[in-house]
């Protein structure tokens, strides 16, 4: 408890930060086959009101932007 309390209030603090994440996807096909999916984001915040990330993977290349009142998707090179 004491740990996350400190970690949120630093996190409160930041006016920027940046990260990288890798996530996986798991899909069952019809016979019964798992298969896992590896994609990459690279995530940037600005705050108080900016957001980009670029998602790179075999299922989609993606970025999501998010400026103020603005939302914008692009598929294609990420």
């Amino acid at each position: 408890d004491q740990l996350l309390r400190k970690m949120s209030t630093e996190l409160q603090g930041t006016k920027s930060m940046q990260f990288d994440a890798e996530h996986t996807m798991e899909v069952v096909t019809k016979d019964g086959e798992k298969l896992q999916f590896i994609a990459k984001s690279r995530v940037a915040v600005q705050r108080p009101n900016k957001l980009r990330s670029a998602r790179t993977g075999p299922i989609a290349d993606l970025s999501f932007y998010y400026a103020g009142s603005t939302v914008t998707i692009s598929f294609g090179n990420a």
